[in-house]
C-alpha cells in the first residue's frame, strides 16, 4: 500500500510538472490590438505592457525597437492594458470586446497610439503616476475604434438610456391603455344610448297606441314625453362633458407625469454623471492597487510554488524512506515469527518423543507387574498344595478330610487363579486395546501434527514466494520511483537551466539597458553642455556714495535676462529683474540657477 501510494504520488508530481500552463482561449473569434508607444514623437523600446483581466492571469508584453507591440484578445470580455517606462506617468487603456451574436465568431484587428509623459505634478502638488488614454470598444457599423470616453461610463449611460426608454414606452403604453378605455367607455355609452333610444322609440310607440286610445290625455302624454326626452338629453349631455373633463383631468396627469418623469431623469442623469466621475477616480485607482496586487500576487505564487516544490521534493525523500523502513520491519517481524514458529514445532515434537517414551515405559512396568503378580500366585499355589500335602501326611485321622480340604482348597485356590487369570487376561486384553487405542490416537495426533507441519511448511513457502514476489514488486516500484526521480531531476535541471537562461537573458537586457540609459544620459549631458557652451555670465560691481549698485547679465540658453541689486548704505537693498522688482530672494535663487547653468570651468577661466 505504501509503494502503491508512493508510485501514484510521483506520478501526480510528474503530471503537475509536465502540465502546460493557461493560454487564452481563441473560441469565438478574437481581437488583435496592435499598438505603437512613443514619447515625445520618439518610439519608446523596451516599455512595459500589463494586460490583465479578473479572470486571466497577468499578461506581460515590451515593445520592440519600433515601440509596437501586439496582444490577442478574447471577445466578449473586459480588459485593463497599461504601458509603462521608468519616468513617465503610466498610461492606461480600457478594452471591451464585446460584439453583437452576428459578428462574433471572426478575427478583429485595431490599432492604438499611447503616447507617455513625463511624471508631472497636478494642482495639488502631487506626481500624475497614472492616467487614462481612453477605451477601445465595438460600435455599430464602424467596428472597434478608439474613444475618449470610459468604457464604466459609457456602460452605466447604456443603462439609463435603456432605463429611460423603457419608461417611455411604458408612459406610453399606459396612455394608450387609458385611451382605448376611454374609447370602450365612449362605445359603452353610445349604445346605452342606442338602447336608449330604442326604448323611447317604443315606448313613443306604446304612448301613440295609448294615445290613439285615449285622444283626450295626449297632450298630458307628449309633454310628460318631451319633458321626460329633455331631461334625459341633457343627462346625455352632462355625461359627456363629464367624460370629456375626466379625459382631461387624465391627459394633464399623464403630462404632469411625464414631466415629473423627465424630471427626476434628469436628477438622474446629473446624479450618473457624478457617480461616473466618482467611479473614474475609483477605478483609477483600483487599477493602480490591481496592478499592484497583481505583482505581489504573481510574487506571492512563485515563492509558494516553489515552497510546494520542496515540500513535494522532501515529502517524496520521506515516503520512500518511510517504505523502505517500513519494509525492513516487516521483514524482522517475518524472520523473528518464522524463528518462533521453528522452535515452537521441535519444542512440539520433542514433548512428543518423551510423551511416547514415557507412555513406552509406563506400559512395560505395568507388563513386569502383571507378570509378577501371576509368578506370586502360581507360587502361592504351590505352597498352599504342599502345605496340604504335609497336613494329610500329619494327620492320618483326618486323612479323608484333608483330602477332601486339600482338595477343597485346590479347587478354591485354582478357581481362585482361573479367575485371577480370567481377570489378569481381561487386564491384558484391556491394556492392549487402551495401548493399540493409545498407538492409533498417538498416530492420529503424530499424522495431523504431520499435515499441520507440512501445512505450515507450505504456508511458509507460500509466504516466502510472496515476500519473493514483494521483493520483486519493491526494487521494481524502487527502479519506477527512482527512474521517476531521475525523471523529475531532469526536468528540474532542464527548468533550472531555462531559468538560468532566462536570467542570463535579463541580466543582459538590463544590462543593455542600463548601458542605453548611460549613454542617452551622457548624450543628455553632452546635450545640456553644448548648449551651456554659449552660455555668459557677466557682473559689474559699481560703488556709489551712499549705495552699492551690482548690475549682473546673463544668457542661458538663448535667453538674456538683466538683474540689479543696489544696497544703500542706510540698509535698504532692492533688487529688479528686467527692471521689474523682485525680493531678494528670488534674486539669489535666479543667479545661483543661472551660475549652475554655465558651462564647466567657466568661473575659473574668467577669474
Amino acid at each position: 500500500m505504501v509503494i502503491a501510494s508512493l508510485r501514484n504520488t510521483v506520478l501526480l508530481v510528474l503530471v503537475a510538472l509536465l502540465l502546460p500552463t493557461p493560454m487564452m482561449a481563441q473560441d469565438g473569434g478574437s481581437l488583435s490590438l496592435i499598438g505603437h508607444v512613443k514619447q515625445d514623437g520618439k518610439p519608446v523600446e523596451g516599455a512595459e505592457v500589463k494586460i490583465f483581466q479578473e479572470t486571466e492571469r497577468l499578461k506581460y508584453r515590451t515593445t520592440n525597437t519600433s515601440g509596437d507591440f501586439k496582444a490577442t484578445l478574447d471577445l466578449d470580455k473586459e480588459y485593463i492594458l497599461s504601458v509603462s517606462r521608468p519616468g513617465s506617468t503610466t498610461k492606461t487603456l480600457a478594452v471591451l470586446t464585446e460584439v453583437p451574436e452576428s459578428q462574433k465568431g471572426k478575427p478583429y484587428e485595431q490599432h492604438v497610439d499611447i503616447d507617455l509623459t513625463v511624471l508631472r505634478d497636478n494642482p495639488k502638488g502631487k506626481k500624475v503616476w497614472e492616467e487614462s488614454t481612453g477605451s477601445v470598444l465595438y460600435k455599430e457599423n464602424f467596428g472597434f475604434m478608439l474613444v475618449d470616453q470610459d468604457i464604466a461610463a459609457i456602460k452605466r449611460a447604456k443603462e439609463l438610456e435603456r432605463k429611460r426608454l423603457e419608461a417611455l414606452a411604458k408612459a406610453q403604453e399606459e396612455a394608450e391603455r387609458r385611451r382605448l378605455e376611454a374609447e370602450r367607455l365612449a362605445k359603452e355609452k353610445q349604445e346605452q344610448e342606442r338602447l336608449r333610444l330604442l326604448e323611447l322609440g317604443k315606448e313613443q310607440a306604446r304612448l301613440d297606441s295609448i294615445a290613439q286610445a285615449k285622444e283626450d290625455s295626449l297632450a298630458a302624454v307628449q309633454l310628460a314625453i318631451q319633458k321626460e326626452m329633455e331631461r334625459r338629453e341633457k343627462e346625455r349631455l352632462r355625461q359627456q362633458e363629464d367624460a370629456a373633463f375626466q379625459a382631461k383631468l387624465d391627459s394633464i396627469a399623464l403630462a404632469d407625469s411625464l414631466a415629473a418623469d423627465k424630471q427626476r431623469k434628469e436628477l438622474e442623469r446629473q446624479e450618473a454623471l457624478k457617480k461616473a466621475e466618482l467611479e473614474a477616480a475609483k477605478r483609477q485607482q483600483y487599477i493602480k492597487d490591481s496592478i499592484a496586487s497583481a505583482e505581489a500576487a504573481e510574487r506571492e505564487a512563485e515563492r509558494l510554488a516553489a515552497l510546494k516544490a520542496k515540500e513535494r521534493e522532501k515529502f517524496l525523500e520521506d515516503s520512500i524512506a518511510s517504505a523502505e523502513a517500513a519494509e525492513r520491519e516487516a521483514e524482522r517481524l517475518a524472520a523473528l515469527k518464522a524463528k518462533e514458529r521453528e522452535k515452537f514445532l521441535e519444542d512440539s515434537i520433542a514433548s512428543a518423543e518423551r510423551a511416547q517414551k514415557e507412555a513406552e515405559k509406563q506400559a512395560l512396568a505395568d507388563a513386569k507387574a502383571r507378570e509378577k503378580a501371576l509368578k506370586d500366585s502360581l507360587d502361592a499355589v504351590e505352597k498352599a498344595k504342599r502345605e496340604a500335602e504335609k497336613l494329610a501326611i500329619q494327620q492320618a485321622k483326618e486323612r479323608e478330610k484333608a483330602i477332601q480340604d486339600s482338595l477343597a482348597a485346590e479347587a478354591a485356590a485354582k478357581k481362585e487363579a482361573q479367575r485371577l487369570a480370567a481377570q489378569k487376561a481381561k487386564e491384558r486384553e484391556k491394556f492392549v486395546q487402551d495401548s493399540i487405542a493409545a498407538a492409533i490416537k498417538e498416530q492420529k495426533r503424530l499424522e495431523e501434527e504431520a499435515r499441520i507441519k507440512a501445512a505450515e511448511e507450505a504456508r511458509i513457502k507460500a509466504e516466502e514466494e510472496k515476500r519473493a514476489r514483494a521483493e520483486e514488486e519493491r526494487k521494481q516500484q524502487e527502479e519506477a520511483a527512482r527512474k521517476a526521480k531521475e525523471e523529475q531531476e531532469r526536468i528540474l535541471a532542464e527548468k533550472a537551466e531555462r531559468e538560468r537562461l532566462e536570467a542570463e537573458r535579463i541580466a543582459a537586457e538590463e544590462k543593455a539597458k542600463k548601458e542605453e540609459a548611460e549613454r542617452k544620459k551622457k548624450e543628455e549631458e553632452a546635450r545640456i553642455e553644448a548648449l551651456r557652451a554659449s552660455n555668459t555670465f557677466i557682473e559689474e560691481v559699481n560703488e556709489e556714495q551712499t549705495k552699492t549698485v551690482t548690475k549682473t547679465i546673463t544668457v542661458v540658453n538663448g535667453v538674456k535676462n538683466t538683474y540689479m541689486k543696489t544696497v544703500h548704505n542706510w540698509g535698504g537693498i532692492y533688487c529688479t529683474m528686467n527692471g521689474t522688482d523682485i525680493t531678494e530672494e528670488l534674486y539669489n535663487q535666479q543667479l545661483k540657477a543661472a551660475r549652475e547653468e554655465m558651462p564647466k570651468g567657466y568661473f575659473d577661466k574668467k577669474n
